[in-house]
């Protein structure tokens, strides 16, 4: 890139004039405005404390693995690794720089990773608008991105995430698309086609610009079309067009089959984890398209199922998107920014801006996209630098207008930072950190500045041996311990499905089957999706505690060498438990998962009921009791229970009983 930008590159240098980058007062208060933020914001990614909860389990853990390995590896039992990660691929680079010998370090490097990148974000939006108002002389447009408060927002801020990474290439997207629609060649074509690709590449929600981009690319052909079978007027020849969109597409795909080709070698299925309803995917795990429409991509922030619903719904976020947010953790207060939707009706009324049109248009349709697939606010920073442009384009030219128009303006944008002024603070907690950091030299901890972060997940890792293979049970967060590492979590992978596991015998030759040779679990945090899991797991960990490590709150074993005696299936009496009827049942009925939407929940019969009369008597000859709540036991069957069982595990007010002697 460098190479094939170089000569345009020297030109542009000789001729700009560095003397000329703030010529106006506007231009001064918008470049102080925009320093403090960068300022701000880099306060905010400066300690290892602020990488986010998704880097943790999947985004900076796919570089570790990446440099661990020397190669790029598949992720068989952690389905959200397989999706396109850019951004890791790129922070692969923070774990293989020499010279740091604390993963703390590696982790820091990695935020500045994101943050240079941030700085090149910033430097599009500046490209964008100047394009956008057909204004070269344009300076400090790139501050409008501050005009959006979410940068410093939980879920929105920077922690080495993927959504930062996709921003960047949001106006080199819609710039490249701008230059291929006025001239629908091929050079622009293959432009287009690698920002496209490289969106893709970073994440899958580069769909949200590439399809109202689509559709436009599909409405200039139409109209060219048009134009050639009536004769009219001097358009571009079928030949020129067609080459233009066989060169897009063709160098798209071409960078795409990096990602989908090695996903076809690794999983038999390009899409990986996606499409398994379409491949026969490998590993295969039986009903995993629904576990990934369902639980991957959480139900609760699907859009309504009927078309016409939909489409009512996303034309009216359209507008309301960032008055009324979705999927926050800052209750029902705006924190996005508003100025893209208040600016629109102005923007359509400055004179000969079609430029501005057309980004407005491809912003519109990006929401819309949005607003038709999937309700999280945090994926709208993918395009974010799109819409900042829009904004600062907008303002340029609505203040050429006169005095009036300038007034509106300030009042407008003052209010947008008076509103969102508290939302700049919200990460007050990772500038405390960075300076708790900062000042750990004088503080006498220079030595050790580093020793406290995720350090249970380091000692973990350093207690691990080279070759080992954690399964993590029911628990996401693993950075620092740098091994392989396996989930079972119901909707995140598809190695372990304890639907087909009726004893701790077949847990234990499951894990072996798949190479485990550690397991960790926290015991008693959180109910398994399914009862199944429940106590097939408890049951196969409980013999393990003796011989077990605390970190924190994991506890870490090694699979032992002897196996669990084999037995037939399990039997579980179930008492008020779910939606299960109370009875006794074989382990294998206990299937349903309890994350899945009410309506897919079909709870089955009780094969031998039990009423409280008779509970002493089924506790009695089964080798499991389940027990939702202990304090609606009568005398009998809790004298029965705590004569013949000993518990194994209690998450919350499930209890999992196992028949036999304590050992």
């Amino acid at each position: 890139m460098l190479a094939a930008g170089a000569r345009e590159a020297v030109r542009a240098w000789r001729e700009a004039s560095f003397a000329a980058l703030v010529t106006t007062p506007e231009a001064v208060v918008a470049t102080a405005f925009g320093t403090l933020g960068i300022a701000f914001l880099y306060l905010q990614v400066f300690s290892p404390e602020s990488v986010n909860y998704d880097a943790q389990w999947n985004h900076l853990v796919i570089a570790q693995d990446y440099a661990r390995e020397g190669r790029i590896v598949p992720f068989p039992g952690d389905w959200v690794k397989n999706v396109p990660h850019l951004g890791s691929v790129v922070n692969t680079w923070a774990f293989l720089v020499p010279g740091f010998d604390q993963p703390a370090l590696r982790w820091m490097m990695a935020l500045h990773d994101e943050f240079t990148v941030f700085l090149w974000t910033l430097v599009t939006v500046g490209a964008g608008a100047r394009y956008m108002a057909e204004r070269v002389g344009l300076r400090g447009a790139w501050a409008a991105l501050f005009l959006f408060p979410s940068l410093f927002v939980h879920d929105g801020n920077m922690g080495c995430a993927a959504d930062h990474f996709l921003a960047v290439f949001a106006v080199p997207i819609f710039l490249s698309a701008a230059r291929f629609l006025e001239r629908l060649d091929w050079r622009h074509g293959a432009l287009l086609g690698t920002f496209a690709a490289a969106g893709l590449l970073t994440k899958y929600h580069a769909v949200y610009l590439l399809v109202p981009i689509a559709a436009l690319i599909a409405g200039r052909l139409l109209l060219l079309l048009v134009k050639h079978l009536r004769g009219k007027g001097p358009v571009p020849s079928l030949r020129q067009s067609a080459l233009g969109l066989v060169a897009g597409l063709g160098t798209m795909l071409a960078l795409l089959s990096l990602h989908f080709g090695s996903n076809w070698v690794f999983f038999n299925n390009p899409f990986f984890p996606l499409a398994q309803g379409s491949f026969h995917s490998k590993p295969f795990l039986p009903g995993a398209q629904l576990q990934m429409d369902y639980l991957f991509a959480d139900y609760r922030w699907h859009p309504p199922k009927e078309l016409g619903e939909r489409v009512k719904a996303a034309l009216g976020m359209v507008f309301t998107f960032s008055f009324k947010p979705h999927y926050t953790f800052t209750g029902d207060k705006p924190t996005f920014g508003s100025l893209f939707t208040l600016l629109m009706p102005a923007g359509f009324l400055v004179a000969r801006a079609r430029k501005l049109w057309l980004g407005m248009a491809i912003g519109v349709g990006a929401l819309f996209v949005w607003a038709m697939t999937f309700w999280v606010d945090r994926n709208l920073q993918t395009f974010l630098p799109l819409m900042a442009a829009v904004v600062a384009a907008t303002i340029a030219r609505v203040w050429e207008v006169g005095t009036m128009a300038r007034v509106g303006l300030v009042a407008l944008v003052g209010l947008q930072i008076v509103w969102g002024g508290d939302w700049y603070f919200h990460g007050s907690g990772r500038v405390d950190n960075a300076f708790t950091l900062i000042r750990s030299g004088l503080d006498g901890k220079a030595k050790t500045r580093f020793d406290g972060y995720r350090k249970d997940y380091v000692a973990l890792g350093k207690a691990l041996p080279k070759d080992a293979v954690l399964l993590l049970h029911d628990q996401h967060g693993m950075l620092g311990i740098d091994r392989p590492v396996l989930l079972d979590w119901v909707g995140f992978q598809g190695v372990v499905d304890y639907r087909t596991l009726r004893t701790p015998r077949d847990v234990y030759d499951r894990f072996r089957e798949l190479g485990v040779t550690h397991v960790a679990w926290m015991p008693g945090n959180r109910a398994a999706a399914y009862r199944q899991e429940q106590v097939v797991f408890d049951l196969f960990a409980y013999p393990l505690i003796p011989n077990s490590q605390s970190f924190g709150g994991l506890r870490v074993a090694p699979l032992p060498a002897d196996p669990p005696p084999i037995q037939p299936e399990l039997e579980v009496v179930v008492w008020k438990v779910s939606k299960y009827p109370d009875g006794v049942y074989p382990v294998s009925a206990l299937s349903v998962c309890e994350e899945m939407p009410e309506e897919l929940q079909h709870f089955p019969e009780a094969p031998h009921p039990i009423d409280t009369g008779s509970l002493e008597g089924a506790l009695l000859h089964a080798d499991v009791a389940l027990v939702g709540d202990d304090n609606q036991l009568d005398d009998a069957a809790r004298k029965a229970l705590s004569f013949r069982y000993f518990l194994a595990q209690r998450t919350g007010s499930l209890a999992v009983y196992s028949h036999g002697p304590r050992e």
